[in-house]
This record gives C-alpha cells, structure tokens and sequence, in this order.
C-alpha cells in the first residue's frame, strides 16, 4: 500500500492509471525548478539562513491553505511526534543541507544527487515497514545510483563557465551537502508514512512539519 502524496484527493487509492506516478513526476519537476531558482540566493545567504526565511513564507502558504481545506482536523495528538521528528530530520537538518549543498555544489548537481533519496526511501522503508523489493525496483535503484555518479563526474563540459557550475569549497564536501539532503529529506518523508496511512490529509501534514 503506497503512502498518499499529494493534495487531499490525490492519494494512491482514489488515483486511477497514471495519477499517482503523474503527481510523483510533477513533485521532482517543481524541486528541480525550485533548486534553480534557489541557487543564487541560497550561495548569497547560505543554506541555513536562506531555509529558515523560507520556512516563514512556507508556514504561511501552507498553513493558510490547510485551513481553507479543513484538514487541520485530520491530524491527530499522537501523530505530533511523527510529525516533530519528520520536520527535524526532513527540513530543520535536511533542507539546511540540501540548500547549502545548491550553493556549493551547483542547481544541477545537486538535483541530480537529490534523485538519490528515491532510492533510499526505498530501502528504509523496506527496513521500516518490511515493504517487499522487486526486481524492477532494485534495477531501478542500481541505475538511479549508477547514473548520479556518472553525472556528477562526467556531467560538466570543458570549458563550461556557468556560475550554476561553480563549486564552492572542496567537491567532496559540497557532494556531501547534497547527500545529506537527500537522506533528510527520505527519513522525514518516510516518518509520516504511518500518519498518511491513518488518513491524515497531506496539506494539514506539510502545515504541521514546518
């Protein structure tokens, strides 16, 4: 049984065909988009400061839009301690590093290194939950991961002087930023997978993270 992503009548038993995987493609193309246009101002505030004044207007949007959905009521008391881990772990720690790791390591090195939490939700999740891989999963995983590496090392041109390209400090350290964040954000996402499943509606959860 999948945990329920996004919007409150988007979820894996209410989507027919495609929906769900539309929904998951439609999440990475807007964090692709926001590493964009994140990059210059995280490089010029640094990742914690630029996630912090984020998570102001975050809170807002979100919280405003849990109300006017109602889903404020879906959340209960004992999914609070889900939620607090998940927000520390997924946002506090790994969006920190995941936009410290834009401004040192570029949008499109550390998207593609951000890919990397697919997999690793996956694995947790088949610890966790004892979810069951499949062939095609672990193909999946074994090609996801074969491809970041080949990207980060291979992905950048001679002579290719784009400041997006720069890298800021050591690569390895700034590689290691982005690994953070996608290990973050694959812990956070996978500590509400049991709040999802008891019906909790996805807007009132991501209000409550932030």
């Amino acid at each position: 049984h999948a945990p329920r992503l996004v919007g409150a009548s988007l979820r894996s038993d209410s989507v027919p065909g495609l929906g769900v995987e539309l929904a998951a493609l439609g999440a990475a193309a807007t964090w692709a988009f926001a590493g964009l246009i994140a990059a210059s101002a995280a490089r010029r505030l640094g990742g914690p400061r630029f996630t912090r004044l984020r998570m102001l207007l975050v809170t807002v949007i979100l919280g405003v839009v849990a109300t006017v959905a109602g889903e404020w009521a879906t959340i209960g008391r004992s999914d609070l301690w889900l939620l607090t881990g998940s927000a520390i772990i997924g946002l506090v720690i790994g969006d920190a590093a995941l936009f410290t790791g834009f401004a040192r390591f570029g949008p499109r090195r550390t998207a593609v290194v951000f890919t990397t939490n697919a997999p690793m939700a996956a694995i947790i999740g088949a610890v966790l939950f004892d979810e069951a891989w499949t062939t095609s999963g672990l193909l999946g995983t074994l090609l996801i991961v074969t491809g970041v590496g080949l990207a980060v090392v291979f992905g950048t041109r001679p002579g290719q002087s784009h400041r997006w390209e720069e890298i800021v400090g050591a690569p390895w350290v700034a590689f290691g930023w982005a690994l953070l964040g996608a290990l973050g954000q694959a812990v956070g996402a996978i500590m509400v997978k049991p709040v999802f499943d008891a019906g909790a509606g996805t807007y009132g959860v991501a209000a409550a993270r932030v």
